[in-house]
């Protein structure tokens, strides 16, 4: 069963490799079975879609990154419940991803617009992800997110469905850093 919210994201991938543009382009393909609209240019790409399809598609593409072993970071601003979405009409592809189990460190704020009091909102998204184990660090009004990429990803998917209002959240995360193998 698929949930039926409508989601964008604007990111970009960072390889920390000479043939960065070679990485980027080859791994983009990893998004085609999941039934998203891609717009590229030369500074990221806007993906939209169905929420399961796009977090899908962003995995799989990070997971497919991560196997290169080169180090990376993804960046990108998650919209949600934006009134002028047009509805999107497209079917998400069920398409079944294996665990991955690389292991990412990020960040994220979140921005829910038309809430009075949103900084209750910020603190309880905080919470959750104490209560989901992810905390590795606090910050003034986020935390350090840091697991297995799908365990991440599963909770910045939760924190946009529990979005009541129009919300931007945005999410910057390293892969296959030299300083995590240190960590483990």
């Amino acid at each position: 069963m698929f949930t039926d919210v409508d989601v964008q994201v604007r990111f970009s991938l960072y390889p920390m490799a000479d043939d960065y543009a070679e990485i980027i382009l080859n791994h983009l393909e990893e998004i085609k079975p999941f039934n998203v609209d891609l717009e590229t240019d030369d500074v990221s790409t806007l993906m939209t879609g169905k929420i399961d399809s796009v977090f899908g598609a962003l995995e799989a593409l990070t997971a497919s990154v991560a196997r290169t072993g080169v180090h990376f970071a993804v960046s990108g601003m998650f919209m949600v419940n934006c009134p002028t979405f047009e509805k999107i009409k497209t079917v998400p592809q069920k398409v079944v991803l294996p665990k991955c189990r690389h292991y990412v460190s990020s960040q994220f704020y979140i921005f829910p617009l038309g809430v009075d009091r949103y900084i209750d909102t910020v603190m309880d998204e905080v919470l959750h992800a104490h209560h989901a184990g992810l905390v590795k660090a606090e910050m003034h009004g986020s935390a350090g997110i840091h697991g297995e990429l799908s365990d991440v990803l599963r909770y910045y998917k939760q924190a946009l469905l529990r979005a009541k209002s129009h919300t931007f959240l945005q999410v910057t995360m390293s892969v296959n850093n030299p300083a995590h193998f240190k960590e483990q």
